[in-house]
């Protein structure tokens, strides 16, 4: 899940960047009665999806959407901060590569942490990056 604002009031939008088409989306917001409204290519395109918070939209569309934040359907305005996000629910997760190195590779670093494996192992974990 990624934070889009700490502070969105209600009549303000906000940019996602990098949504794909055919990917799930969950747009929240920390006011549950929220409404929440999609737009894609610039903040009064089209209107791909809208409802209340949590909104859950499968995109029709690829590049950069922006979350329009009211209280009702009627564009309802607000001045209390609210907390906005969105996650990809139907990205892949995050990867575990383990891989065996000759401590050839880690020799500088052999004499730095004091140990004398023949092998050492190293952990990297790999999340795709697709809402920024």
């Amino acid at each position: 899940m990624v934070t889009i604002s700490t502070c969105n009031y209600a009549s303000e939008y906000a940019p996602v960047y990098s949504v794909v088409s055919g990917r799930t989306y969950r747009f929240t917001s920390s006011i549950s009665t929220d409404f929440l409204s999609i737009r894609s290519g610039t903040y009064t395109g089209t209107c791909r999806a809208a409802g209340t918070t949590p909104l859950i939209w499968t995109a029709d569309y690829s590049g950069t959407v922006y979350l329009h934040i009211n209280t009702n359907s009627s564009c309802g305005t607000a001045s209390g901060c609210r907390t906005t996000t969105v996650q990809c629910t139907s990205c892949p997760g995050a990867v575990t590569i383990v891989l065996a190195l000759p401590i050839a590779l880690l020799q500088p670093l052999r004499t730095m942490w004091k140990y004398h494996l023949p092998v050492a192992l190293l952990r990297v974990n790999i999340t795709p990056s697709t809402v920024s």
